[in-house]
């Protein structure tokens, strides 16, 4: 029956398991031997001369088994979970081993989250080497699942550790220990109120509450249990900090980020040439240009007319408009004219400077309404039109700038570098700082993925954040609150989203 049903599909997405920890578990290996007996039958009723297809299985694997931890999640956590669901992890290990041994010629995709929690979609990332966020929505995981058979430009087959599937939210864990040595596993009277006090809080809201042990010492060698030992219960409590926003609309819509390059997709390539990191590095740019438009879209009708918010939220769109200027000036007083001596072929960035013309009108109709009205005048439905009147142009010009660099790549790498070099010496001396810097940080997000890679951006030294903080943003505080993330580029929620019932 197996053998009928998978035979013709292109893929078979291995997602079956339990989450009862008992010894002698093995639903998973049951599945995997049904399985690779049926492709086995398969591949053996195939006519000489004929060529078997096997499809590609998505095993639902987890980072807490992968050999090397994620960096998201700390390594005691991950052994605590590993201990907490021993029989369950064993099981999905000898699956995944089987599946191995007896399929070598079958393509193998791991998909590698952490923990599965049923949260809102909020958007994911494929990571390469098992890396993953915190946690992961099951309805995330299933998209990146099916993203990592049709993806058309990476091939994720046969990584290792395993494929991580990452979250747009943003989480946090605490590890509260109910201290006192007990048998029992009901929860004290400290604990209730901990976790009363969890509910309530206006910052946090508790979205998972789970027993990593009930009653039983985990122990960290062997990866057994002691379930007779009386000890304190430990307790392993999820908190997303944006439950109710981030998962709704941040600053990665409606004009999209550029997550890939292209870089990676090309097999001509060298990967030390300098194309690819000022490719990079140009994209990381421009996503904080889409960033701050898109923080201004998601935000302009929560704001009222006539209050401080409306004041601070034109200053804020004042810097918008200014570092997007800036950006596009630089790169027509500098940048173009150096490529095209570096190449020696006049108007080769010819079409990019065409792009900036395109939104020049639009832009300049969002110049003159946010630097001339005042805050008793603010009307946020105006101010959508016009950044949805040029924010498409700009988001088609910022991405397919991209692919322009990377076309570099057959000219000499040390001179590009210094152009590079000097293009970032330019970005960064230019402008008022006061509203230049704490815009570019707060638009900044130190947990972007880009070519499967967290590449630092800003390239700065660790203490300029703190200088920035300290120094340039008290200036014009109050519009730094309508930045989608902190004083060091850690996303957050939109504090004035616009209401579910505005058309965006």
């Amino acid at each position: 029956m197996m053998a009928a049903c998978l035979r013709d599909v292109d893929a078979i997405f291995m997602t079956i398991g339990t989450n009862s920890n008992k010894p002698d578990t093995r639903v998973t290996q049951d599945v995997s031997k049904v399985i690779v007996d049926a492709l086995h039958t398969l591949r053996s009723e195939r006519t000489a001369g004929s060529e078997f297809r096997p499809p590609t299985i998505v095993f639902l694997a987890s980072t807490v088994t992968a050999e090397s931890p994620t960096a998201h999640q700390p390594w005691p956590i991950n052994r605590l979970i590993f201990n907490a669901n021993y029989y369950v992890y064993m099981d999905h290990i000898a699956a995944l081993a089987h599946l191995e041994r007896e399929l070598p010629w079958a393509p193998l995709i791991k998909a590698s989250p952490a923990a599965l929690v049923d949260d809102a979609a909020s958007g994911f990332r494929l990571e390469p080497h098992g890396q993953s966020s915190l946690t992961c929505s099951y309805r995330d995981l299933a998209a990146a699942m099916i993203m990592m058979v049709e993806d058309p430009e990476t091939d994720w087959v046969g990584m290792d550790p395993g494929i991580g599937v990452s979250t747009n939210a943003r989480q946090v864990w605490y590890l509260a220990v109910d201290c006192g040595f007990r048998t029992s596993t009901v929860p004290s009277r400290r604990w209730r109120t901990l976790q009363a006090i969890f509910n309530r809080s206006a910052v946090m809201n508790v979205q998972r509450l789970s027993f990593v042990a009930e009653g039983c010492v985990p122990s960290l060698s062997s990866g057994q249990f002691m379930p007779s030992c009386p000890t304190s219960i430990l307790w392993l409590v999820y908190l997303n900090s944006n439950s109710r926003t981030m998962a709704k609309r941040w600053a990665d819509q409606p004009f999209l980020l550029i997550k890939k390059t292209g870089a990676l997709s090309r097999k001509d390539l060298r990967p030390d040439h300098a194309a690819i990191s000022m490719a990079q590095q140009m994209a990381l740019a421009h996503n904080v240009i889409l960033r701050s438009i898109n923080a201004a879209v998601n935000q302009c009708c929560g704001v009222q007319p006539g209050t401080a918010e409306a004041r601070d939220f034109l200053l804020f769109n004042q810097s918008v408009f200014e570092i997007l200027k800036q950006h596009h000036d630089i790169e027509e007083e500098y940048m173009f004219g150096a490529i095209e001596r570096l190449t020696g072929i006049p108007g080769i960035m010819d079409r990019n400077l065409l792009e900036h013309k395109d939104f020049e009108a639009g832009l300049e109709k969002f110049r003159k309404y946010v630097f001339e009205t005042n805050a008793d005048k603010y009307d946020g439905q105006t101010l959508k039109a016009l950044l949805e009147g040029f924010g498409s142009t700009v988001e088609k010009h910022l991405h397919n700038e991209i692919p322009t660099l990377l076309e570099l790549q057959d000219y000499d790498s040390s001179k590009l570098g210094e152009i590079a070099k000097e293009l970032g010496r330019r970005f960064g001396g230019a402008g008022d700082k006061y509203r230049h810097a704490p815009l570019f940080i707060g638009c900044s997000d130190k947990t972007f993925v880009l070519d499967g890679q967290n590449i630092p951006f800003p390239p700065v030294p660790f203490f300029v954040p703190y200088i920035i903080k300290l120094f340039f943003e008290p200036r014009h505080a109050g519009s730094w609150r309508f930045n989608p993330s902190d004083s060091f580029g850690q996303p957050r929620p939109l504090r004035f989203l616009n209401s579910p019932g505005t058309n965006l």
